[in-house]
């Protein structure tokens, strides 16, 4: 869209009337305890039907606070066709939520605005609409990987004056490291230092975390402009999690349990996303008439097995193959588990359409770096890429966190696919690069592609392994795997896919940098699938 279209803020009045009334007295009282509303406003999870309309109100003391949402047909509000009163307290950090349902008179592809009012606050005005179940094409962004210290999220901004129906974000939406973790180098220069600034554990520091990337203004224009599909990956809780576990966790840090309990409630709380009946429950379908079944997994801490770490494979010097691989290749390995497998089966056999999509969060590419360990110089690396030198050697799967750790499973989810003679299309975030792959079972039957999405901000492999030439890391990675086509190693930046019934098309589009403010698109790459190709 022409970047004038683009919706700021319109600063509109409410006066609070005076009643005699106990209760409506007691909701003025609860209106003008508004501070403000500071986060901008979202729309998420469109279907055919219903929308999800979200903002944040901050309090000026500890007490209820009502809202008004308010829809119109137009940006200037004098045409507006719905209206209600919607109470938010501390429970829900303040925020708002509501799934709105408007009448038919909208038309199937049609904008509406919506905002959001108390006392004589008016929040930004926001425009959304739902899903065309009659729509002959469709088109959306993803992206992955928005590491607020790491940079200005250009791409966000530079995805707001896109044409597109919806938004995905992959996970990763938001880190959890502290000062002086992990990507925050530039933090200080480029004033934008994690709140809180240590790492976060606890509710409150959850809430606070997503706080401050919702007041970052490109991330509330994206919002205000676009509907987001979102599903977590493992940052909105802490670095590699699994169902019992993480990485980035230990028994100082108290009970694991309890702090993705922590991280899953704000996460619930600040995105517009529609809840299921099991709050720890992400995965959710959206149809697009017969053009798309887009199924949005959760592939991090739904009922995910530990991952396999090989460097524990290391005895006296000598790696143990079989060991390694008798584990790996373990057919009780979950990543998803067994509800949400059944759930996908359903989910994908009752769905008669021209494209089945996949948003999950990490690589289903079959993937082995090739040894570059001569060309690295150890002074410029970090002791976690050092520690995994020797395993180049050896030709192992690189990402054990991915598919590439759970190959039974993988290879169940290829079968539904094979077995209705349809091609899968996977799109994935996590890696902060950039890949786009062609997928193949181990019978080297092919089974459809992958769009592997750039981050946001996160630093990609070639600012990982200085001394690299990014060129040179890139053609031999492609050199070493035969899924993999194209991979960009060194940009930042979103995937734009566009289909009809019978082509799909994926462009990835990179900005320059993310240490100056710019939304400006450097360079892009597409493909086009055919949908029985």
């Amino acid at each position: 869209m022409k970047r004038r279209e683009v919706l700021k803020i319109s600063a509109l009045g409410l006066a609070a009337a005076s009643a005699s009334c106990a209760g409506l007295r007691n909701s003025i009282r609860a209106q003008s305890n508004i501070k403000g509303f500071y986060h901008g406003v979202a729309s998420g999870d469109p279907t055919n039907k219903s929308i999800i309309l979200w903002t944040r109100a901050t309090p000026v003391s500890p007490g209820p606070i009502v809202c008004n949402l308010e829809v119109s047909l137009n940006k200037n509000f004098t045409n507006i066709v719905f209206s209600k009163k919607i109470t938010t307290t501390f429970d829900t950090d303040y925020c708002v939520k509501y799934d709105y349902e408007p009448n038919f008179s909208f038309g199937k592809n049609k904008y509406f605005f919506y905002r959001f009012r108390s006392d004589r606050l008016t929040s930004d005005v926001g425009r959304a609409k739902l899903l065309d179940d009659s729509a002959k094409e469709t088109s959306f962004a993803v992206m992955s990987c928005s590491n607020f210290p790491a940079g200005y999220f250009n791409v966000y901004e530079a995805c707001a004056y896109e044409e597109i129906d919806f938004w995905i974000h992959l996970g990763d939406y938001l880190y959890e490291y502290p000062m002086d973790g992990y990507a925050t180098e530039n933090a200080q220069l480029l004033n934008r230092i994690p709140e809180p600034h240590h790492e976060i554990l606890t509710l409150s520091d959850y809430r606070k975390r997503h706080a401050q990337y919702k007041k970052d203004p490109q991330s509330q224009l994206l919002h205000a402009t676009h509907p987001l599909i979102a599903v977590w990956d493992d940052h909105e809780i802490t670095n590699d999690t699994w169902k019992y576990g993480a990485e980035n966790h230990d028994a100082s840090e108290g009970d694991f349990l309890e702090r993705k309990s922590n991280a899953i409630k704000a996460y619930l709380e600040w995105m517009p996303i529609r809840e299921n009946t099991n709050k720890r429950n992400i995965y959710r379908s959206f149809k697009v008439g017969s053009l798309l079944n887009l199924v949005m997994l959760d592939t991090r801490q739904n009922n995910r097995d530990k991952q396999i770490d090989p460097r524990n494979y290391f005895s006296s010097g000598q790696f143990d193959m079989d060991s390694f691989y008798n584990d790996l290749l373990n057919k009780e390995r979950r990543l998803i588990g067994e509800p949400q497998f059944s759930w996908l089966a359903d989910t994908y056999g009752n769905s008669e359409v021209a494209w089945n999509i996949l948003g999950q969060q990490v690589l289903m590419t079959k993937l082995k770096f090739p040894d570059i360990s001569s060309a690295l110089s150890n002074s410029n690396l970090s002791e976690e890429v050092k520690q995994y030198l020797p395993l180049l050697k050896l030709g192992l799967p690189s990402n054990l966190d991915a598919w590439d750790g759970y190959p039974a499973e993988r290879d169940r989810i290829f079968s539904l696919f094979k077995n209705n003679n349809s091609k899968l299309i996977s799109l994935a975030g996590d890696t902060h690069n950039a890949w786009f792959s062609k997928l193949f079972d181990n019978a080297e039957e092919h089974i459809g592609y992958e769009f592997g999405t750039p981050s946001v901000t996160s630093p990609g492999l070639s600012e990982y392994l200085n001394g690299v030439n990014p060129g040179e890391l890139e053609q031999g990675i492609i050199n070493a795997n035969k899924e993999i086509k194209w991979v960009n190693t060194s940009h930042r930046g979103y995937t734009k896919i566009y289909l009809n019934e019978s082509i799909l098309k994926g462009t990835f589009k990179f900005i320059e940098s993310v240490l100056e403010k710019s939304a400006e698109i450097s360079f892009s790459k597409t493909f086009t699938i055919d949908p029985k190709s």
